[in-house]
């Protein structure tokens, strides 16, 4: 009797456990990165972007070029999205610096100085020369074009909310709350997703308002939000400390190789 029951014990965890799809990997190259380097992702052109320390590297395939200020530190982040002017977040000196393709620089913003008193936390390109701007002196997430300096508050987040993380696309705004629901707004402000992720996670890149990839305790998920259906992606890293995808390419790194695979999603 108690074999039968540790045999329908096996069976009911063998199918709690399978029961999300697995999506395949086709291996194409690898490239060697250090445990130093914070990867941040490729472009179109297969370029290579990687953060270590203030230092901004872009490695192509066959050389790289860097960008280091010469007055701002502690380089908080880096957006990526357009290969031909790429954007730099200097959250503690309230800047950003603009850099072209080569990583030279083109223009800095004194963020401070425009705005003395607002606390920018975070942010990242949207369209037509704005950028998201979060305030968390009230809470509210903002555009700011740089051509008109017009600054234009899209919507605020709800007061006692207890955020977690903010991720931005051109278009879209997201943020994170400590219980892993993710919510979502447009550029006119209007809310557009609202979703539970099924567990924490360590890592996450929100691809549009309908899917994300996050990693939990080094195991890589896909979501389909419109489906409502999670997938295992069956990387053989033990270890990723970083990952990326885009136009059917992800890239994962492990801690010291940048492994690059071919994969097509749902």
């Amino acid at each position: 009797m108690k074999r039968i029951l540790s045999l329908l014990a096996f069976s009911v965890l063998s199918i709690t456990t399978y029961a999300q799809d697995t999506l395949r990997l086709k291996f194409q190259n690898n490239e060697h990165l250090t445990k130093e380097q914070v990867f941040l992702g490729k472009d179109i052109f297969d370029n290579t972007y990687v953060k270590e320390g203030d230092i901004f590297k872009k490695n192509t395939k066959y050389s790289g070029v860097q960008y280091r200020s010469k007055e701002l530190d502690s380089l908080t982040s880096i957006d990526i999205t357009n290969p031909l002017e790429l954007m730099l977040f200097y959250k503690e000196k309230k800047a950003l610096v603009i850099v072209n393709k080569e990583l030279a620089e083109r223009s800095v913003v004194q963020l401070g100085v425009k705005f003395p008193s607002m606390d920018i936390s975070y942010a990242y390109g949207s369209t037509k020369r704005n950028y998201w701007l979060v305030n968390e002196r009230n809470k509210s997430v903002n555009l700011y074009n740089s051509v008109t300096y017009e600054l234009y508050r899209t919507f605020s987040i709800p007061e006692g909310a207890k955020v977690k993380q903010y991720v931005a696309l051109p278009n879209l705004f997201f943020w994170i709350d400590t219980d892993n629901v993710i919510h979502g707004h447009n550029l006119a402000g209007s809310k557009v997703l609202t979703y539970k992720l099924e567990s924490g996670y360590d890592l996450i890149q929100i691809l549009d308002q309908d899917k994300l990839l996050y990693t939990n305790k080094n195991v890589l998920y896909f979501v389909d939000l419109k489906a409502n259906k999670t997938s295992v992606i069956d990387a053989k890293e033990k270890s990723i400390s970083g990952f990326f995808y885009s136009n059917q390419k992800l890239s994962i790194f492990d801690g010291q190789k940048l492994n690059n695979y071919f994969i097509k999603l749902p």
